[in-house]
């Protein structure tokens, strides 16, 4: 599969709940970077709203929950064995923020994961590339965290101004390097994961 993919192509791959009754529909993904006979694949949408923790203390992608979610229950629903057998394991790099003097992150072995702050400007050059809709699935579980609506935000992997704050992307496309509280339940998830040929 990925020896015809190009950058900026969108394939699908898994299936997710996505419609605001749960209906279960493939999974829609954006390929960001194409190596020997891997992608590198984005999720089109925000897929659901999830806390970074669960509980405000001082993380780091390392060991929070969303990452074990992520690893977790959300590969075993969303793929199926052979889907999972094509998804990559890699060491990825979790830098600090030297803006708010974090320090960088133990390095992770991850299949499923959402990209860094540095990951998203080489990514990404303009905000209007990042502003993305959630899936009517996500738009109605966030309503149960913030009924007046904040607005489509989803989390980064970098930490923001502490260890009790992560890094985020607004819903126009800015990263917020100051970060969302880790406990809020309203910020939005954007898997990404590479996916072998």
């Amino acid at each position: 599969m990925t020896h015809s993919l190009n950058i900026g192509d969108k394939i699908e791959f898994g299936r997710y709940p996505q419609g605001s009754d749960g209906e279960v529909l493939p999974l829609g993904w954006l390929v960001l970077a194409v190596q020997d006979n891997y992608a590198l694949l984005i999720a089109d949408r925000l897929i659901d709203c999830r806390p970074y923790h669960n509980e405000p203390v001082d993380v780091t992608w390392e060991t929070c929950a969303l990452r074990a979610w992520l690893g977790g229950e959300f590969m075993s629903r969303a793929f199926r064995d052979e889907e999972q057998e094509r998804i990559a394991p890699v060491t990825l790099q979790n830098p600090g923020q030297a803006r708010f003097e974090m320090p960088d992150g133990a390095p992770t072995r991850d299949r499923i994961f959402v990209l860094s702050v540095e990951e998203m400007a080489h990514y990404f050059t303009f905000d209007m590339e990042r502003k993305v809709y959630a899936s009517p699935y996500a738009a109605k579980r966030q309503e149960k965290f913030s009924p007046t609506g904040s607005g489509f935000m989803w989390w980064l992997r970098t930490s923001g101004a502490s260890g009790r704050y992560a890094a985020s992307v607004h819903f126009v496309g800015g990263v917020n390097t100051y970060g969302s509280e880790i406990t809020d339940g309203s910020v939005m998830v954007r898997p990404a994961l590479w996916v072998r040929g």
